[in-house]
C-alpha cells in the first residue's frame, strides 16, 4: 500500500486532515535611507516610503510563486533531499522552547489557516541549510515537523501498550520560493510501563486496509516499525508529557 492510500485510511480511520498546502511568506519592511545588509546570502532592505516597501514586496511575492511553479518540489521531496549531510545539518532544537511550551505565533498562524484555534505545535525534528549560498533556487532551506501536543488522544490497548494520536506538519522553507507544508499523523506508542517506546508518522503506516476495526487498527499500528525513541531526546520527552495530557478515548466496539 503506497503512502497515499496509508495516509487516506488513517484519515477515514481518525477524522484526520491529510492534504498538501501552500503558504506565501511574509516579509517585514521598514522606512529609512536605502540600504542592505547581506548575511550568507540573505539580504535585508530599507525602504524610504510605504508605498515603495509594498511594492517590492509584491514584486518578490511574485517572483517567489513563479520560482514555485519551475521547482515544483513536494514536502516529501522536501524532506529526501534535506538528508545530504555535505548540504543541510539538523536544527539545533536545544535552543527551542521545552516540549511543554508550544510555539505560539506557529500555532496561531496554522491554527488561522486551518480552522483550528486550538493547536499548540512543538517542534520535534528538523534540518537546514549550512549555507544559504549553496542551495539553488525553489530548493529547501529549512525541514521540520511539528506535532500538535493539545488535542491528541489516548488509547489503551488489550495488550497493555497505550498509542497517543496526534495530528502533525511538515513545514519546508524553500529559497526564493512560497513555503508549503504537509498535513500528517503522530502516533506515540508506549509499553505497559508507560515507557515510550517510538515515533510513527504518516508516512510509516503499515497498510491498514484490511483491518475490521478500529481496535485491529491500533494494534497493527503499535505492531509496526516505527522511529525508536531514546531517553533523554526531544521527542521522548514530548512523548511522556502528551501522555500524561492526552484526552483517554474509548475504541469503538466493533468498528
Amino acid at each position: 500500500m503506497n503512502a497515499r492510500t496509508r495516509t487516506a485510511v488513517a484519515a477515514a480511520l481518525f477524522l484526520c486532515l491529510a492534504s498538501t498546502a501552500s503558504a506565501k511568506t511574509g516579509y517585514g519592511v521598514g522606512t529609512g535611507p536605502d540600504t542592505s545588509a547581506t548575511n550568507d546570502g540573505v539580504t535585508i532592505e530599507e525602504y524610504n516610503s510605504r508605498e515603495e516597501a509594498e511594492a517590492a514586496l509584491r514584486r518578490h511575492i511574485d517572483a517567489e510563486a513563479e520560482n514555485a511553479k519551475k521547482v515544483p518540489l513536494s514536502v516529501d521531496e522536501c524532506r529526501a533531499i534535506t538528508k545530504d549531510n555535505a548540504l543541510y545539518k539538523d536544527l539545533p532544537l536545544d535552543k527551542l522552547p521545552p516540549v511543554d511550551q508550544p510555539m505560539t505565533m506557529l500555532s496561531e498562524i496554522f491554527g488561522g489557516m486551518l480552522g483550528l484555534p486550538n493547536l499548540q505545535l512543538v517542534v520535534t525534528e528538523g534540518r537546514e541549510a549550512r549555507s544559504e549560498s549553496t542551495i539553488r533556487t525553489g530548493y529547501p532551506i529549512r525541514w521540520f515537523r511539528t506535532v500538535d501536543s493539545r488535542n491528541a488522544k489516548r488509547y489503551h490497548l488489550s495488550n497493555g501498550k497505550q498509542v497517543v494520536m496526534s495530528l502533525a506538519f511538515e513545514i519546508v522553507h524553500k529559497k526564493d520560493a512560497t513555503k508549503s507544508f504537509a498535513n500528517d499523523f503522530n502516533f506515540f506508542i508506549y509499553d505497559a510501563d508507560d515507557h515510550p517506546l517510538m515515533r510513527i508518522s504518516g508516512a510509516q503506516l503499515p497498510d491498514l486496509s484490511h483491518a475490521k476495526s478500529t481496535a485491529e487498527s491500533l494494534n497493527i499500528i503499535a505492531a509496526a516499525n516505527g522511529t525508536p525513541l531514546t531517553e533523554g531526546d526531544r521527542e521522548y520527552a514530548l512523548a511522556q508529557h502528551m501522555l500524561q495530557t492526552a484526552v483517554p478515548a474509548e475504541i469503538p466496539a466493533g468498528k
